[in-house]
């Protein structure tokens, strides 16, 4: 296939794993919204937080090098896979001993058996590695699309049935275990990889300084996105930590099923590329384009619609999480225009700039959720402070890729961000002057069908007089 079709197949396929798995996992989730607590939501979360980190640690690394590297022998890889066997059981020995620190540290003893049941997942993912990063290496999109829908409806339906049954916070662990390991036992059967007790170096020596700088960014990164959550789930408390949590998965929808579907297929593609710098510079200025016009809108249309949202998702019970997410989301065009330079410096080999972005990015993450725990002390002032920092990390990664990898001026893609900014501020005050008028005359689904018709018929019209009507094409 050529460059094109293989975006497109990526693309297609990526879509519907994302969109379908969307729906499904806000059924799962707004059935399991019923059946369980804020506070299971929360100890839950709690203890994701630690295990996020130690996912990072698990992988070293490896996966992004081994897709950067086209020159990696079958031996080689052996030699990989045998070294993240050991670490695997080396980290879920660590998390399993940390069960019971874990537990004091937050003072809820349900942790315990908690963080040894998620144990077992972090042996699976960090296993899962090679055979799933040649997974996408390979652009097997189709193949992945298939697996992650099957898995999540099965771990899905599991999982309501065991609240159904009682299990409480424990059935909110079934997927993510059951998950874990019928994808790493469907990719080892797709690429099958001897272990050996003595693996050597041979394949670690070619991806190390990829591998060290990915490490270290992925290490700061942690503490970029759950630094919030670890001083909510410290001082404010369980409930205040799973209010905030739903609050913040809610927002993160839009990056996960929009950004995703073309992040992910769009790294194995140009990692194929990478030596063509002014291609690479093209594509991100469409990409940048479409994206801009697409997230500052969406982030004014969730504004408006939070309350809608929450309250036909999770019900009246979790009225509190509405003011956070409303303020989130102004995060979401920062969060995609950052997230959107990632796949640029990792198929380039600059992990290097991605290790000097993210010690940035987790200074001014650090310092502003402190400001906005110790001086305001409300779950407001966490989530405004999401969204300054995140709005500044953005700005800097988008000079650090333009000017050090892309060698372009910065004004060449910023030309459509005008325009994008003119169109969220007629939105703003379109839909501000439409919930003003319509205040609790309609219920919450028709107030969020009215709009998100109006929404779109406003995109519609900025598309036509703007005659980008192009976006429409899908392969354009």
């Amino acid at each position: 296939m050529t460059v094109r079709e293989e975006m497109v197949h990526g693309v297609l396929w990526t879509a519907v794993k994302k969109y379908s798995g969307a729906v499904m996992q806000l059924v799962i989730t707004a059935v399991l919204a019923r059946l369980l607590t804020p506070q299971d939501f929360g100890i839950v979360a709690m203890a994701s937080v630690l295990l996020n980190l130690l996912t990072r640690f698990a992988g070293l690394g490896m996966g992004s090098a081994i897709i950067c590297r086209q020159d990696l022998t079958k031996e080689e890889l052996e030699s990989i896979f045998s070294i993240s066997i050991y670490i695997g059981v080396i980290i879920a020995i660590l998390f399993f001993c940390l069960a019971r620190p874990i537990a004091n540290f937050y003072g809820n003893e349900s942790l315990v058996t908690i963080c040894g049941i998620l144990s077992v997942n972090l042996l699976f993912t960090t296993w899962n590695t090679v055979p799933g990063t040649l997974m996408i290496k390979d652009k097997r999109f189709k193949f992945i699309a298939r697996r992650t829908l099957t898995l999540q409806v099965i771990s899905g339906g599991m999982a309501i049935i065991a609240a159904f049954k009682g299990l409480g916070m424990y059935a909110l662990l079934i997927p993510p275990v059951f998950t874990g390991c019928m994808v790493l036992l469907i990719n080892y059967w797709q690429y099958p990889m001897r272990f050996r007790w003595r693996p050597g170096i041979i394949g670690f020596r070619k991806i190390r300084l990829l591998s060290v700088y990915q490490l270290l960014t992925d290490f700061f990164y942690y503490f970029f996105r759950n630094t919030d959550k670890l001083i909510i789930g410290k001082y404010f408390g369980v409930t205040e930590l799973g209010y905030y949590s739903k609050a913040y998965n809610l927002m993160q929808f839009p990056m996960q099923y929009s950004v995703d579907v073309i992040r992910s297929p769009l790294y194995p593609i140009l990692a194929s590329m990478q030596d063509n710098r002014v291609w690479m510079a093209d594509k991100y200025n469409r990409i940048f384009g479409l994206f801009s016009i697409f997230a500052f809108p969406l982030s004014i249309f969730l504004f408006f619609a939070s309350d809608d949202i929450v309250t036909i998702m999770y019900g009246r019970g979790w009225t509190a999480t509405i003011p956070v997410l409303r303020i989130l989301v102004l995060s979401i065009p920062w969060q995609t225009l950052w997230l959107l330079t990632t796949p640029f410096f990792q198929s380039t080999g600059r992990t290097d700039l991605m290790f000097v972005r993210s010690v940035i990015d987790v200074t001014l993450t650090v310092l502003g959720f402190l400001i906005a725990a110790v001086c305001f002390r409300t779950l407001e002032a966490m989530a405004w402070a999401w969204v300054i920092t995140m709005s500044i990390s953005s700005c800097i990664a988008f000079v650090l890729l333009n000017k050090y990898v892309l060698k372009q001026a910065l004004h060449t893609p910023l030309k459509t961000g005008i325009k994008a900014t003119l169109l969220t501020i007629v939105l703003y005050v379109f839909l501000r002057n439409i919930t003003i008028f319509c205040a609790d005359m309609l219920s919450s689904i028709m107030s969020l069908l009215l709009l998100s018709g109006l929404t779109a018929v406003v995109l519609l019209l900025f598309f036509v007089l703007t005659k980008r009507t192009h976006f429409f094409k899908f392969k354009k």
